[in-house]
């Protein structure tokens, strides 16, 4: 028989491990005891309640930081497969003040170019319908969804990731000399400059 303290030390293991590792304890329960089993179900569950959370909190951070300016645009400035990263600002002829951080990206459903979005609504959010749209665009369980709300488009961008994460550094779109803390060139202005 198991004890309290036996289970409270594996579920001090088990924290430190990925939902990957965990859901492998399950899915080979004949290698491991019922114990070991319960405790990986219970600390996936409580993984998966402080990453939704997280998402949550930092979803309604980037909506604030939109929503203080008059109107917003948007545009993707890097997709590598793995990271996609969308600028906005006001003016993205010359620079953005945010960057939106998406890591282990599973779908993406929007406009590369470019969108506008009308601040006097919530602009950035984790979707209400998220159970009917993970239905819709067959998103794997452990991916959250975070929708950009357009103004000219029909559709909005629908973007499902692992993590999320923003910064509110000025980043130009042209060399300039004398940059102030938080602020910095764009990488494809140094890319341009470098060949």
């Amino acid at each position: 028989m198991t004890t309290n303290k036996d289970i409270d030390e594996l579920i001090k293991e088990y924290s430190g491990k990925t939902i990957s590792e965990l859901n492998h304890i399950i899915q080979n329960n004949h290698h491991y005891t019922n114990e070991q089993i319960n405790v990986a179900k219970q600390v996936i569950g409580k993984k998966r309640m402080d990453w939704r959370e997280k998402n949550f909190e930092t979803s309604k951070k980037i909506d604030e930081v939109i929503r203080k300016e008059k109107w917003f645009d948007f545009h993707v400035l890097e997709f590598d497969g793995y990271r996609l990263t969308v600028g906005g600002s006001i003016d993205l002829t010359y620079y953005h003040k945010l960057e939106v951080i998406f890591e282990d990206i599973f779908f993406v459903s929007g406009f590369f170019r470019g969108w506008h979005s009308d601040t006097e609504k919530i602009v950035f959010q984790i979707p209400e319908n998220e159970i009917e749209l993970n239905g819709k665009y067959e998103i794997e369980q452990d991916y959250q969804l975070f929708t950009f709300k357009t103004e000219d488009f029909k559709n909005d961008i629908i973007i499902a990731s692992n993590n999320i994460s923003y910064n509110t550094d000025t980043v130009f779109y042209y060399n300039r000399p004398d940059l102030k803390p938080n602020e910095r060139i764009a990488d494809f202005v140094k890319k341009k400059n470098a060949l």
